[in-house]
């Protein structure tokens, strides 16, 4: 079984506080990590913008857990600060051989 990693590149709309989003951001690290198969989360921010990385156990969890997160409130009130022309979602695999 090969871990997979999401990758989520996105800016915040330009009247979001990082503070408000940052608080989110720590509901919704609570809420992945009680689903089956999470093994970490990571959010970054650098000059482009912000990226978020979640390492899951198989690619049955990662897509599991993305389509119940987007019947949470939490998911709900994140879309609304996150700038939609200026996001990004790439998944892949962790090759055998790499770094833990």
């Amino acid at each position: 079984m090969q871990n997979i990693i999401q990758t989520v590149i996105f800016k915040l709309q330009p009247y979001v506080l990082a503070d408000e989003f940052i608080r989110l951001a720590g509901r919704r690290y609570h809420w992945l990590s009680s689903q089956p198969g999470f093994i970490s989360y990571e959010l970054s921010e650098g000059e482009d913008g912000w990226c978020e990385r979640i390492v899951w156990q198989d690619m049955d969890a990662a897509s599991q857990a993305s389509q119940l997160f987007m019947l949470e409130k939490t998911y709900q009130q994140l879309e609304l600060l996150i700038d939609d022309q200026y996001t990004g979602l790439f998944s892949s695999v962790v090759l055998e051989g790499s770094a833990p």
